[in-house]
């Protein structure tokens, strides 16, 4: 298992796991909003940034992935549950207790350049994965792509063996509950890449970099590549899906990342994705429509379990207590300006995975009150319960969430020391060497679910699980979760997890913090993006004939479609 990092504000945890229940706001909120007919046509311009070429698993860049997503496919990707659904997969069965994966393909999908998609792609695409993931300069490179490729999975991946032209077989050197999830990574066309003999080239794959020729299954194709400028594409008539793109072009204006905000501001790109802390730019604006969604970043409380005051029940008591007194929503609202889901859990929100029964300790001061008393800690006086906080200072969101944690405990009778600090790197010195009661930290979560770095005992001498909890009962659950042989006993597992989560409470959740999609008001459709699928659903955005062309002045009023 992959050793994880915490991410305190900009400093990123990758883990295991998006979600996505969107919200749109700005522009003329309240008003009735003009019915549009859904027409095919006009363009919309997306920012990109630092293109060194076209192959996708060779960029370094961030805001490139959603944009080859429109190009490429993979066999399977995340849907609004952060389940696994097919793609260009038709269907698939796994066997030999979890360790062998049969996929059929479908069979009415062609390459952008008209040529079939077989089986022969799927392998030269794995095989090419695993011969580059040797080099460890390519190795480090494609560990970043899309936050979805890790080396530790393809690595399990040991044969690939093609039935016939619309059947693979994949074994795996053992059974691991994310397999599936590994193979969610862009598919590429062999024939692009073989000798004249047919025979593959994974070093050509590698080495095109200058001339590469970007060539998928997706619902674009690439029209037009101007070096330093632009990537042009066009909708992909001969696209697999029955329901075409009605967006005609797509074009990707190259920027430096710091000049997007005002490229949209300016008009000179329709699409911008941002974070919660830049909302409130876009709030009051007419021309826009803001498509707000959980992001993958979770906030929480996490205790010091070296702290004898934090073990065994008296010790669950005060965590429960703290729980208790903690009203998330009122900090989403006044912190976060309601640009955050609250959350009880390091499991994304809405996930296929979470238990909806469970209890996630709603605010409930009088409880709280109780649960201390019942376990003999006082108010006041000597006994009085005493701990010191430690967070990062530099992100006031943060620091506002602690100062208002403070209150909430304060009222309960539980003492506060606040430990700023500005220093990220002293910050995770003193976490790494014990040195708090309790922290209030941030994960990045990844769509692949694997908990054990955060709460599996042997993960304590790594340091990702720093809050040194050790349960036995989770560490066994932890690897059969991870090991299990099919997607419904990873289910139970979980399910099973959950609930000495909520018992021991090592963390407790605070919110997921919101990102959103904000465009120009003109695009409309069914927008749905995901925190790993911006472009979610770009098949059905359209714009309407009147607007195609030109901004109208109606348009320019604020009119939006419902």
């Amino acid at each position: 298992m992959k050793k994880q990092k915490i991410k305190i504000l900009s400093i990123i945890m990758l883990i295991s796991f998006i979600l996505t229940a969107c919200t749109n706001t700005g522009g003329n909120d309240g008003e009735d909003e003009k019915q549009y007919e859904k027409a095919s046509g006009g363009e919309i311009r997306i920012p990109i940034s630092n293109v060194e070429n076209m192959n996708p698993l060779l960029s370094e860049n961030e805001s490139l992935y959603s944009f080859y997503d429109l190009i490429y496919e993979g066999l399977f990707r995340f849907n609004n549950e952060h389940d696994i659904e097919n793609l260009l997969a038709k269907d698939y069965s796994i066997k030999n207790e979890g360790r062998t994966i049969n996929i059929e393909l479908r069979s009415d999908v062609k390459w952008h350049d008209g040529e079939s998609f077989t089986s022969k792609d799927v392998k030269f695409t794995l095989d090419t994965l695993r011969h580059t993931f040797k080099n460890k300069e390519y190795r480090d490179i494609l560990s970043k792509y899309d936050k979805l490729i890790k080396p530790e999975d393809i690595e399990h991946i040991y044969n690939v063996s093609i039935i016939d032209e619309k059947n693979i077989e994949i074994d795996f050197d053992r059974s691991f509950s994310n397999s599936i999830e590994t193979l969610s990574f862009p598919i590429f066309p062999s024939h692009q890449f073989s000798d004249e003999e047919g025979n593959f080239s994974y070093d050509k794959f590698l080495e095109s970099a200058e001339d590469f020729m970007a060539i998928g299954t997706g619902p674009y194709k690439l029209s037009e590549y101007n070096k330093g400028e632009s990537i042009a594409l066009e909708s992909n008539e001969n696209w697999w899906n029955e329901e075409k793109p009605y967006i005609k072009n797509i074009k990707g204006i190259i920027l430096k990342e710091d000049e997007f905000k005002k490229a949209f501001e300016d008009e000179n790109i329709d699409v911008l994705k941002t974070t919660f802390k830049s909302f409130d730019d876009f709030k009051s604006d007419k021309n826009v429509k803001i498509h707000e969604y959980p992001s993958n970043d979770f906030d929480f409380l996490g205790f010091n379990f070296k702290k004898d005051i934090f073990k065994g029940e008296e010790g669950k008591a005060i965590r429960k207590a703290i729980a208790y007194a903690i009203d998330r929503e009122e900090i989403i609202e006044k912190v976060y300006d309601n640009n955050a889901t609250k959350a009880g859990l390091p499991i994304l929100n809405n996930s296929y995975l979470i238990n909806e029964e469970n209890d996630n300790y709603e605010y409930d001061v009088k409880k709280a009150k109780k649960i201390l008393k019942d376990a003999g800690f006082k108010k006041s006086g000597d006994e009085k319960l005493k701990f010191k906080l430690i967070t990062n200072s530099n992100d006031k969101y943060r620091k506002e969430t602690s100062d208002m944690i403070v209150e909430y405990l304060e009222e309960i009778g539980i003492e506060i020391e606040k430990i700023y600090q500005e220093d990220i790197e002293k910050m995770m010195s003193e976490i790494e060497k014990g040195n708090f009661d309790i922290s209030l930290l941030g994960l990045e979560l990844s769509e692949s679910p694997n908990l054990a770095f955060a709460f599996h005992s042997q993960k304590i001498e790594d340091g990702t699980n720093f809050i040194s909890y050790k349960n036995k009962d989770m560490d066994d659950l932890l690897v059969e979760a991870f090991s299990a042989k099919d997607r419904e006993i990873k289910k139970e597992k979980y399910f099973e997890i959950q609930k000495i989560l909520l018992e021991d409470l090592p963390y407790v959740g605070l919110f997921f913090t919101n990102n959103a999609l904000i465009m120009d008001e003109r695009i409309k459709g069914d927008i749905d993006p995901l925190e790993y699928g911006v472009y979610n659903n770009i098949e059905k955005w359209f714009i309407p004939k009147e607007l195609q062309e030109n901004k109208t002045e109606e348009n320019t009023e604020g009119e939006k479609q419902e």
